[in-house]
């Protein structure tokens, strides 16, 4: 099968430019909020001209030019850049990335694309740590993969996504006992509300400045003036969502903020919503009540009724964490990470 492939070539993203990146990532079969030139030019900056490359393909039967409409897939390569050093690493606030594919490609050709890659990225002689996504890996046999690259270190990491095309009721049914008991004690009166203005996701922000990571370190100074830049950029392209919770005389209790890939439609299908829980805090007084999960809750309830979609929790490497998510009844959609 490998023999139906063209060549990897590999692009510099100035040579393709973003109307035709993004045209190529919106008409891919399963496409990607995270391969978005907005997103890359936000969580790469820094790292050097545009700080990304393309790899792309096509069958051999096809052109293989620098023009998109000819791809039958593409991936984009986050390069970081120090000194004489250039590595290929996964950037701070994107989980997923991985090959995107023109609809209607056959699975034997995407596998064979998946192994083409890995192939390559077993040549690069530079550390690399890079992460595919959910849909790239549901193909191939997880167990063989480490006996075909013995050089790389392939790893499965955690996440889950609940469909929101059903009643509300029905999603109720898959909540844990547990889920349901700390939603019944959540106080009478609290309001949700939805936003897209910048004060409302630098809210959610401060939010986790103050209750989280002061305490646990988890961001420095310049990844939080990162994670800035990726709202902004989000916000510029309304597809960003802010859901906050408030108790009933008005204070705020807790916020997430949500990637939103909008819907489109191919040959008279639509893509889902992807409601993808970017990050979230609380205060402290939110925290004792739940409210996160509560706030969850409301917006998985609200958006099944209106126009249903996924909701991915994005996964975590916290155990509690991971357990949490795991109550609210999600499939598991686990990605695969590779290092070297």
């Amino acid at each position: 099968m490998l023999n139906e492939l063209g060549p990897i070539q590999v692009l510099s993203a100035s040579q393709i430019g973003q109307e035709k990146w993004d045209a190529f990532v919106t008409e891919a079969e399963v496409p990607n909020p995270f391969a978005q030139w907005q997103h890359l030019s936000a969580v790469c900056n820094g790292w050097g001209r545009n700080g990304w490359a393309i790899w792309v393909g096509t069958t051999a039967l096809k052109d293989t030019s620098a023009d998109p409409v000819s791809w039958d897939w593409a991936m984009p390569i986050p390069y970081r850049s120090g000194g004489w050093i250039k590595q290929i690493t996964q950037p701070l606030f994107t989980q997923q990335l991985g090959i995107l594919f023109r609809t209607g490609l056959p699975t034997s050709i995407k596998s064979a694309v998946l192994h083409a890659v890995l192939v390559r990225l077993s040549a690069e002689k530079s550390p690399l740590a890079l992460a595919f996504s959910h849909a790239n890996t549901t193909a191939l046999p997880q167990a063989n993969l480490q006996v075909q690259f013995p050089n790389l270190q392939l790893e499965w990491a955690p996440n889950v996504a609940l469909d929101l095309n059903r009643p509300y009721q029905v999603i109720l049914e898959g909540y844990s006992v547990n889920l349901i008991r700390k939603l019944k004690r959540q106080p009478a009166g609290q309001l949700v509300s939805y936003h897209q203005d910048n004060a409302s996701w630098q809210l959610v922000i401060e939010l986790f400045e103050q209750h989280i990571n002061k305490q646990h370190k988890i961001l420095s100074g310049r990844q939080l003036r990162r994670l800035a830049r990726v709202c902004t950029s989000w916000s510029l392209q309304q597809q960003l969502i802010v859901s906050l919770l408030r108790s009933s005389n008005g204070e705020l209790l807790a916020g997430i903020i949500y990637l939103c890939h909008q819907p489109i439609v191919q040959e008279g299908d639509a893509q889902p919503n992807r409601y993808v829980a970017f990050m979230g805090g609380a205060t402290s007084q939110g925290k004792q009540q739940d409210s996160q999960v509560a706030l969850m809750d409301a917006n998985i309830q609200h958006w099944s009724a209106n126009g249903g979609g996924i909701y991915d929790f994005e996964g975590s490497r916290l155990p509690g964490v991971q357990q949490l998510f795991k109550t609210f009844g999600p499939i598991e959609e686990p990605y695969l990470v590779v290092r070297k």
